[in-house]
């Protein structure tokens, strides 16, 4: 990813581990680990995607797979290079040449999302960086010498932009905000470990923005106040935008959950972020693997099956396979109704006409 600095090549030592090379099989080696660097993880154990990243079809990766296989560590799906995680362990201790505070470390996350203010800033700027720490040097250049990170959210990848969409009610230009009391208050919230991830942020602001509405309402004509206020109606592709969601990929999702009659509530969505949360990834890798796949829930377990089976796309079912897929939803549901969460009247599975066998 762009945010790394340049990748080390070990001339010496790549000369003399590939001499019984094709021309081919180095193109398509160092293609390997350059994406590798550029991802900053292992590669998915999948020929369709690998072939891919060499530019070669499918059939020749094939062909010249034995060959590069050997420079890597294959199990559990993936494609590890030793020396690559060692050089990247290096540049996660020491982002920019500079080491991180004392007590954080980058292993598992990609860098941070930050906040960054200043006794005498009117404005709070909201970045992404490997190491926020040593950007503010560069900030303090240009925006004064008073300026320090207030709060830091460790990612798995640049989700900066998710929390601006989150925060747009707020926004100033470029990268800051206006110190409203629910941009304070999200940063209070991350400092006191109340917030971890950027997922949690969606549901903060919901929070905070409400408690700010019941504080500053002082209307004494209850009546007259209570025809005005009405809530604001749960709308599912608004939610999933709110959350840092490419449109795109929420309206697919939304027609899969469509298709399989689920119930677009917001206690639901709630959980679906919070699974989002767990899994690490950002929001919009996982409507992909839902579009792609067609789930039309989430639980961050599924993704161990996923990665195992190396799948980036499931092939359309038919037959007695779609049927026994259909036979799945149905179980999910029951057990769903069983823990209480039972979809609108008439939208379920089970309130469907009985299933045929193919």
């Amino acid at each position: 990813m762009a945010a790394l600095p340049y990748m080390q090549l070990y001339v010496a030592e790549y000369l003399a581990d590939t001499q019984h090379l094709t021309l081919e099989e180095h193109g398509a080696y160092l293609l390997l680990i350059m994406n590798y660097w550029q991802r900053g993880k292992a590669l998915v154990d999948c020929n369709k995607r690998l072939s891919c990243v060499c530019r070669i079809p499918q059939e020749r990766w094939l062909l010249i797979r034995p060959s590069l296989e050997e420079f890597f560590e294959v199990h559990d799906g993936l494609w590890w290079h030793g020396r690559i995680e060692k050089d990247l362990a290096s540049i996660n201790i020491n982002p920019r040449g500079k080491a991180l505070p004392s007590g954080e470390s980058l292993e598992n996350y990609r860098g941070y999302v930050y906040f960054v203010s200043g006794p005498g800033s009117p404005e709070i700027k909201v970045g992404y960086s490997r190491n926020p720490w040593a950007r503010i040097s560069e900030l303090r250049k240009e925006y004064g010498p008073d300026m320090s990170v207030v709060a830091t959210i460790k990612t798995v990848e640049k989700s900066e932009v998710g929390v601006h969409k989150i925060l747009a009610e707020y926004h100033s230009h470029g990268e800051w905000f206006h110190p409203h009391p629910v941009v304070n208050g999200i940063i209070s919230l991350i400092k006191a470990k109340k917030i971890t991830t950027v997922g949690e942020i969606v549901v903060a602001v919901a929070e905070l923005r409400s408690s700010a509405t019941a504080t500053t309402n002082t209307d004494t004509d209850t009546d007259t106040d209570t025809e005005k206020k009405k809530e604001k109606r749960f709308t599912a592709v608004s939610f999933l935008l709110e959350a840092g969601a490419e449109r795109q990929l929420a309206e697919d999702w939304l027609k899969v959950r469509k298709t399989k009659k689920l119930a677009s509530t917001k206690t639901a969505f709630d959980g679906f972020l919070k699974e989002v949360s767990i899994s690490g990834k950002t929001i919009n890798e996982i409507l992909t693997i839902c579009c792609e796949v067609g789930w039309g829930g989430f639980k961050a377990e599924w993704l161990n099956n996923y990665y195992a089976k190396g799948a980036q796309q499931q092939p359309r079912l038919t037959g007695r396979q779609a049927y026994m897929v259909e036979v799945g939803n149905m179980l999910e549901e029951l057990e769903d109704r069983k823990n209480g969460i039972n979809p609108a009247p008439g939208t379920g599975i089970l309130d469907a006409p009985c299933l045929s066998l193919p």
